[in-house]
């Protein structure tokens, strides 16, 4: 852990499933971009999927945490967020073609 007078930075894992609960609970702030991603949501959702299922681990994802608790992703590929809100729609097996 590095502390300075501005910033302190740490560094830690988190699984899937308490990444998700986050985003169930409203806790993950996404950045809203000018054009979205609208058509290329279901093209990077089945990459993401591809990877995780060939046993590739998942990139790196930087967050900021707020003084609320909650957590600003700063995510430029928008992977997790096709990722979550994959997985939010209910049934994976149902939901990937």
């Amino acid at each position: 852990m590095y502390i300075s007078e501005r910033a302190r930075i740490d560094t830690r894992q988190y699984y899937v499933d308490e990444i998700f609960e986050r985003y169930m609970k409203g806790m993950l702030i996404f950045y809203d971009k000018p054009r979205g991603i609208g058509n290329q949501r279901e093209r990077i959702t089945k990459e993401v999927l591809d990877a995780l299922n060939r046993g590739i681990p998942f990139p790196p994802v930087y967050v900021s945490e707020l003084q609320t608790g909650e957590f600003l992703v700063l995510d430029k590929s928008d992977r997790l967020r096709c990722l979550l809100e994959f997985l939010a729609k209910g049934d994976v097996y149902k939901n990937f073609k």
